[in-house]
């Protein structure tokens, strides 16, 4: 008896079918998925900006931490002492502190070669303060003798952390430790001769107008730019621009770098030298609110440019 065979037209149809509807509904299955992975994008993007923005957000916390910490651990000594540093020997103490500069940023080959490049440093400290005629140069010698005394202390730590593994375990937290310490110094110093150099009147009778009252800063900033410039990096050719808000009693904060040389050394003197200058004289009476000045720092010349 002969078996009957199904049609095979109602399979045909339902495959034709189900191939249809996967056309019709595949353009808005690939619609779908690029939306999708548009979304997932966007997404990653979003969420990439905000952990940029709290990076930079406690980036610029931590620099502002560390400026008002300077600020404070760099603050001159009392009492003041206004225009009580001869310019003889405020050129001598500038000299001297690149000295000590020059020592401490040395690389010794023994512990002879280092103990007798800090030998002329502080030698030199020495007679500095030993030729101060007035108190005012008395506190800046001061400091620049102890900042000589610090450098051979934090090289000959610096000479034994590379001595052996253990060694550089034991002895790289009291280096950097050093380091600091011995900065502050340099930079309590270089605070110390602006306030000192300063007129007895400059801080109390504020400038005529806002034209003037530039001038004035720039020539504050240009003698501590002069001193705080390495003969290493005199010659770089690089200039740094650096941003800062002055308040109307001549305090100063925000500064920052807007322009960087490329050159670590170059900003850092730049830096230093707006630093040390604070504070700056008081605004002229008739400005309540505070300016923003841009200074721009070229060590190739020593030259030095302040706008608002």
């Amino acid at each position: 008896m002969n078996e009957k065979v199904a049609p095979r037209w109602p399979r045909l149809l339902i495959s034709a079918f189900f191939l249809c509807c996967l056309l019709l509904i595949a353009p808005q299955l690939q619609s779908l998925k690029a939306t999708q992975d548009q979304v997932v994008k966007q997404t990653k993007e979003q969420k990439r900006g905000e952990k940029r923005k709290r990076t930079d957000l406690e980036r610029q916390r931590k620099e502002d931490r560390q400026k008002e910490e300077w600020e404070i651990s760099t603050r001159p000594p009392e009492p003041t002492y206004p225009d009580s540093i001869r310019p003889e020997f405020s050129t001598a103490a500038g000299q001297i502190a690149l000295l000590i500069d020059n020592a401490f940023n040395s690389i010794p080959n023994s512990r002879i070669e280092f103990i007798a490049a800090n030998q002329i440093s502080i030698q030199a400290a020495s007679l500095l303060f030993g030729g101060a005629q007035s108190e005012g140069e008395r506190q800046l010698g001061q400091l620049l003798y102890a900042y000589a005394q610090k450098v051979p202390v934090c090289q000959a730590l610096a000479w034994d952390s590379v001595q052996s593994v253990l060694a550089l375990a034991v002895y790289s937290r009291s280096y950097r430790q050093c380091q600091m310490e011995a900065s502050r110094l340099r930079g309590t110093a270089d605070r110390t001769l602006a306030r000192n150099s300063q007129p007895k009147e400059s801080g109390a009778a504020p400038t005529q107008n806002l034209e003037s009252y530039v001038v004035a800063v720039e020539r504050r900033l240009r003698v501590n730019w002069d001193q705080s410039i390495a003969p290493n990096i005199r010659d770089s050719g690089t200039r740094c621009v650096v941003t800062f808000v002055v308040e109307h009693d001549g305090s100063v904060k925000d500064v920052r770098v807007a322009q960087p040389s490329g050159v670590a050394a170059v900003d850092d003197s730049a830096m230093r030298a707006v630093l040390s200058s604070t504070p700056l004289p008081a605004l002229p009476s008739e400005r309540v609110e505070p300016i923003m000045l841009r200074a721009e720092f070229g060590p190739a010349s020593s030259s030095l440019k302040i706008t608002m």
